[in-house]
């Protein structure tokens, strides 16, 4: 998430840079990943409905790690002269069997129209009685090993 400097409170400008699947039911061999961004001019009241910034990556163009594909975790957004520019990593087909990624920024700054749809969760409640179906784990950091489960407070 980057934030203006020049701006702050209700009227504070931020841009969150991200990485999404557009098929998150896709298979592994057919998935791939895009880099996108979504941008606020009331200090997060409302966003805009987000953008994508560069070509699809292919998921099988990415390092295969003990927790799946990786495609690093150099991910910010910076505001520069009240502009806002994402940094993020893009892979491209491995070329003599080895990876091929780099980090990349955008030419021009992220920036949505003024007639773009934006969206808010003013009003939104949780819904009663939602459950996941996923078993809550938590990770020692040092060695993977699996912590005991036990709900944080705000799953209770």
């Amino acid at each position: 998430m980057g934030v203006d400097r020049s701006t702050s409170g209700k009227t504070a400008h931020l841009t969150s840079t991200y990485y999404y699947y557009p098929n998150a039911s896709c298979r592994y061999s057919s998935c791939e990943l895009d880099v996108g961004f979504t941008t606020s001019q009331d200090g997060g009241k409302d966003l805009d409905e987000g953008k994508t910034t560069s070509r699809p990556m292919q998921i099988s163009w990415l390092p295969y790690t003990f927790s799946g594909p990786m495609i690093a975790d150099y991910l910010s957004t910076s505001y520069l002269n009240g502009n806002a520019f994402g940094v993020f990593m893009l892979a491209k087909a491995p070329s003599r069997g080895k990876f091929n990624q780099a980090a990349y920024t955008t030419k021009d700054p992220l920036v949505a129209a003024q007639n773009e749809p934006r969206f808010s969760s003013k009003g939104e409640k949780r819904l009663p009685n939602a459950k996941s179906d996923h078993r809550w784990v938590n990770f020692r950091d040092v060695d993977r090993e699996a912590v005991p489960p036990a709900e944080p407070e705000s799953r209770k």
